[in-house]
């Protein structure tokens, strides 16, 4: 996953979901997943590009979505 504004990458991450921080249980059906390099404070005036890549799943792997959220105690 990567974040640009412009020409300037905000972040880059590719750990493992396992390594990220989870807001339940490990492999939760539903938990929000982050990384300490995964948050940032935009800014109202900036256009912001998010690029996802996922790997190939095997057809025993859990089904899951990616969605985008803002938030927490920073948010506008």
């Amino acid at each position: 996953m990567k974040l640009v504004e412009g020409d300037s990458e905000i972040f880059s991450e590719s750990a493992k979901l396992k390594d990220w921080t989870w807001s339940g249980t490990v492999g939760a059906l539903k938990s929000d997943l982050y990384t300490s390099r995964t948050v940032f404070i935009p800014e109202k005036t900036k256009t912001y590009k998010l690029t996802v890549k996922t790997a190939v799943a095997n057809s025993e792997s859990l089904k899951g979505e990616i969605i985008l959220m803002g938030g927490g105690w920073k948010a506008y």
